[in-house]
């Protein structure tokens, strides 16, 4: 496999995002030595998401508005219900997720933020996993449902949820690894 040293991976998060998942997100790059760079609709901070109440927050590196795909080496959504559900509204963040694809760059997304690779089209034909609960979404946007730890296809990978991290971070590693 080559060397994952100077990549940058752009991580998605909105309010409500997964800490749990971020925190794990960031500590693989960063061993691995890729720069892992926070992105978010907002331009400072975002709150997290803990278990069953808010967490931590977050300063953010970048706003969505102004970063463009080829900032990036890849692009990786944590998961969380109402991260999920306001990502997938913003235009501009379903944009950025189509140029990522168009470009050949991977893009990964953890449980309910599966809703976002929905909006961006990029499910349709895919073989995706995600949380049970968007299930039926998946398999109406045209995707092959899966209850797999990670699902790889075509530049896409998902994953269910935190307790699948190993599997989904290692399909992320290994298609960033490629040039």
């Amino acid at each position: 496999m080559a060397s994952l040293e100077g990549k940058r991976v752009a991580l998605l998060v909105g309010a409500g995002s997964e800490q749990s998942e971020l925190t794990v997100m960031r500590e693989v790059l960063a061993e691995a030595s890729v720069l892992p760079v926070l992105l978010s609709p907002k331009k400072h901070q975002v709150r997290l998401w803990m278990n069953v109440d808010w967490g931590a927050t977050v300063a953010v590196d970048w706003a969505v508005v102004g970063s463009q795909a080829e900032d990036y080496d890849a692009l990786i959504i944590p998961g969380g219900l109402l991260a999920a559900d306001t990502l997938r509204a913003d235009r501009q963040v379903v944009q950025l997720v189509r140029d990522m694809l168009a470009q050949g760059k991977p893009v990964g997304a953890m449980g309910h933020a599966v809703w976002v690779l929905i909006e961006a089209g990029a499910v349709a034909g895919r073989i995706v996993t995600s949380i049970e609960s968007i299930r039926t979404d998946v398999t109406n946007a045209g995707g092959t449902w899966v209850d797999d730890a990670a699902a790889y296809d075509r530049l896409v990978a998902t994953g269910r949820h935190r307790h699948d991290l190993p599997d989904f971070m290692a399909a992320m590693a290994e298609e960033l690894a490629r040039d």
